[in-house]
């Protein structure tokens, strides 16, 4: 075993993927003075309104799955990226590199456009509704201007990305980057 040929890059992909599931939520959304609260990942939601908590106890356990999952990919990449320091593994360590890279990069993408949809079709609804507003795409503030029966509202609205997601991003191009240096190193 030779330390240079270790996939530095994978190594720490892989520890951050493992470590990703228990650092929160991803995003943040509050919509008046915490009359609604989101806050979500893949990994878990929260959703209260006015303090009651609507999270439906079966999506709980899907995001239990998607832990499970996050972190198994994890331990493949990091296994593959210690393993790409041995001559008589190499192939095994590539084949685990090539399975654990790409997962989350997925994940992270899938995530980014289903919140970007989501605003997209809400401000595009916004028309349909008495309720006029521009939400903000994934980070922000705004307010939202409801008129019903002669009375005036405005509701502040604010988005914003956690350091959850920075650290999510980061592995996954990690892990892209992991998937490179290994073919450079074998």
């Amino acid at each position: 075993m030779t330390c240079c040929k270790v996939n530095l890059p994978g190594v720490i992909a892989g520890l951050l993927t493992i470590a990703l599931p228990s650092l929160g939520a991803w995003w943040h959304l509050a919509i008046g003075s915490d009359a609604v609260i989101v806050s979500a990942s893949p990994f878990e939601m929260e959703f209260l309104v006015f303090g009651v908590d609507m999270v439906s106890p079966l999506f709980r356990w899907i995001c239990v799955g998607l832990k499970l999952g996050v972190v198994y990919t994890g331990i493949v990449l990091l296994t593959g990226s210690l393993l790409a320091s041995s001559d008589q593994y190499s192939k095994t360590a590539r084949l685990l590199i090539n399975f654990g890279s790409s997962k989350l990069m997925y994940l992270v993408a899938m995530f980014t456009i289903g919140l970007i949809a989501t605003t997209i079709l809400a401000n595009q609804s916004s028309d349909l509704l008495p309720v006029q507003a521009q939400l903000p795409y994934l980070v922000g503030s705004e307010t939202i201007d409801v008129i019903v029966e002669g009375v005036h509202l405005m509701i502040p609205i604010s988005m914003n990305l956690a350091g959850a997601f920075g650290v999510a991003v980061s592995a996954a191009a990690l892990g892209i980057v992991s998937r490179i240096y290994q073919k450079r190193i074998s």
